[in-house]
């Protein structure tokens, strides 16, 4: 049995969802949700800060449900990196089997959010579109940072902190954020390796960054 904290966090989930089919997305409003599930607004605020933060526990649990059912549970990571993360428990990344190649998890992401394509698109014309664009960057943007890092130090090549962040910040726009751009962009679907084709290049990109550096 459930307990009633979940419990009655997915009951907000849920009617969120439901009203989302129809409603758009600023016309929904916390009193709007709490009476349709039966609660008073303090115990809505109790699981969430606001609707942003319900769209980013949208994407934190359905994409840890996607990435549990593709990845064996050793290569999942938890861990955001980010001090108040309330969703730590939950995967968003994983683990590179060869060093930096990361093609099979940017392909997953792009099937995850081809599955969810038209509940991100209610979020398109919203001020929360760009703040979820932001908290993909905050969160993916320290882990990319993680698997460049690892990549210098194979070559015995060790950078400063600003080019780190610089570099983490240019390969997260360019993967993670081109990836959710391009789905929601398309009239189509997206071929799922085009997302690990995207990656490949990125890869190719890094791997050339650390040779320019390291034979400077």
């Amino acid at each position: 049995m459930k307990d009633s904290k979940v419990h009655t966090k997915d009951l907000i989930v849920d009617a969120f969802l439901e009203m989302l089919e129809d409603v758009p997305f600023n016309k929904i409003t916390v009193h709007d949700l709490v009476n349709l599930v039966g609660i008073n607004r303090k115990t809505f605020y109790y699981h969430f800060y606001g609707k942003s933060d319900l769209v980013k526990y949208v994407f934190r649990s359905t994409f840890a449900l996607h990435l549990e059912a593709r990845f064996n549970g050793d290569r999942l990571i938890c861990d955001t990196q980010i001090e108040d993360d309330k969703y730590r428990y939950m995967p968003f990344f994983t683990k590179s089997e060869k060093g930096f190649k990361q093609g099979d998890f940017f392909e997953s992401m792009g099937q995850y959010f081809m599955g969810y394509r038209e509940f991100y698109r209610k979020l398109s014309t919203e001020e929360v579109y760009s703040n979820f664009r932001r908290y993909l960057l905050l969160i993916y943007r320290p882990a990319l940072r993680k698997d460049i890092e690892s990549l210098f130090q194979e070559s015995n090549c060790y950078l400063n902190a600003e080019t780190l962040n610089w570099l983490a910040t240019f390969y997260t726009n360019n993967s993670v954020l081109w990836i959710f751009d391009c789905v929601l962009n398309s009239s189509k679907n997206v071929p799922k390796d085009l997302m690990s084709n995207c990656y490949n290049l990125i890869y190719d990109s890094v791997k050339g960054t650390v040779s320019a550096i390291v034979n400077k």
